[in-house]
């Protein structure tokens, strides 16, 4: 006598009940617009290497005498599909491949440097950029002698969709009016910032 049986066999996988894949690691990506002034609701693109995107100081920002002041913005969002998280600005440093005119740091160590921030949803349009507005952003850094000072190592919310945000930072840069040397003339210098990102 011979013995038979019947088999079967069922198999089930980690989907997304649409045919794809069920698991996977998520994102979290940020992106700048370094615009002048703040455009709604932004050209964000990607720069993560030194010395990143150029933010505009002006015309007048290669032609200082003691006593002017610069300003320039930047805005720092997260991508769409990004996961929400923090953003922390971090003390300046010279820009690479930039080639300046700063003999022993003179002009780097003599610059007073502040910063300000403001949170707005995606879309709205900030306020300007400059000196009638800067005190309507939060302080992270004040009238700091030298270009390269640390500002305040907060860290800033990143929101995700429906109430998604953007970081609009401005950076004011004063020649101070003590700085009178024929030794600060035809001086030049080239800082970058760099934002630190990391998600909740």
């Amino acid at each position: 006598m011979t013995l038979a049986s019947w088999t079967d066999t069922e198999w089930a996988y980690g989907g997304n009940g649409a045919g794809g894949p069920g698991v996977g690691t998520s994102t979290f990506q940020i992106d700048q617009d370094a615009s002048n002034p703040f455009v709604a609701p932004g050209n964000f693109t990607d720069h993560p290497t030194d010395p990143g995107d150029s933010l505009s100081f002006g015309v007048g920002a290669l032609a200082l005498t003691p006593g002017d002041t610069v300003f320039a913005p930047v805005a720092i969002t997260s991508i769409p599909t990004s996961i929400a998280g923090t953003l922390v600005l971090n003390a300046g440093v010279p820009a690479t491949g930039v080639t300046i005119n700063d003999p022993a740091s003179l002009l780097a160590n003599t610059l007073h440097l502040s910063v300000g921030v403001i949170s707005e949803p995606l879309g709205t349009v900030p306020p300007l950029c400059n000196a009638a507005t800067f005190g309507s952003f939060t302080t992270l850094l004040s009238d700091a002698t030298g270009i390269y000072s640390a500002p305040a190592a907060t860290a800033e919310a990143l929101t995700i969709a429906p109430a998604k945000n953007v970081l609009h930072y401005c950076f004011k840069i004063q020649l101070p009016s003590t700085a009178t040397s024929s030794a600060f003339q035809g001086l030049t210098v080239a800082p970058a910032w760099s934002f630190t990102g990391t998600s909740n």
